[in-house]
């Protein structure tokens, strides 16, 4: 139901989730009791509830339940229980969180250092192929594909949290040229930099 796409506009929901202090992989599970089952279980449904109706301001109420539910499960958090993870998972995890911790832009001096699939399975000491098939069987996406989807995302944000020029953000984000950013943008969502920014601006 929640799309990537989902979050164009809810930078700070997003930066909830990258942040979240109780995303760990020896740590996954949550042990809840009967009642914060209950409760967390009704902010799913009223989830869905949104989801299904037709009000003009649905997204901005599913984004306060799913705030809720981060709060709720930040609340009990302390009952994390350690459960035994396989080291493929290990692997697949610190991909991800090399992901994340790669396109945390934050300034217009900041640049992108990694963005190819042997760049990503160096910093974690496994050979590409080996790292790119674990990803792959778990989550359905190919490395490249993770990496290309986190970059047009990023660029997303960039492009509506910020007032930075186009030349900037092609910077920021590891381009040698505005051109090929606009080529890589262009293709991937169907219309160029400067025209979805303004059709962000448009929608706000």
């Amino acid at each position: 139901m929640i799309h990537p796409h989902y979050f164009d506009q809810a930078a700070h929901l997003v930066h909830l989730f990258r942040h979240y202090p109780y995303f760990k992989p020896s740590q996954a599970v949550v042990q809840l009791t009967e009642a914060q089952f209950v409760k967390i279980n009704q902010y799913f449904k009223a989830i869905l509830e949104e989801d299904e109706g037709h009000n003009d301001d649905k997204k901005q109420a599913i984004f306060l339940h799913l705030q809720l539910i981060l709060l709720e499960a930040q609340r009990v958090g302390k009952n994390l229980a350690d459960v035994k993870v396989p080291e493929s998972y290990r692997y697949i995890h610190g991909f991800l969180y090399l992901l994340e911790s790669t396109f945390q832009i934050t300034r217009p001096d900041t640049v992108v250092k990694i963005k190819t699939v042997a760049e990503f399975a160096d910093q974690l000491h496994v050979h590409p192929n080996y790292l790119n098939a674990l990803v792959k069987n778990q989550t359905g996406k190919t490395l490249r594909e993770h990496i290309q989807d986190r970059l047009l995302y990023e660029a997303k944000v960039l492009l509506t949290q910020t007032d930075w020029d186009i030349r900037t953000i092609s910077y920021v984000l590891g381009f040698s040229e505005q051109a090929a950013f606009t080529t890589f943008f262009s293709k991937e969502e169907g219309a160029s930099p400067s025209k979805f920014r303004e059709n962000m601006m448009v929608l706000r």
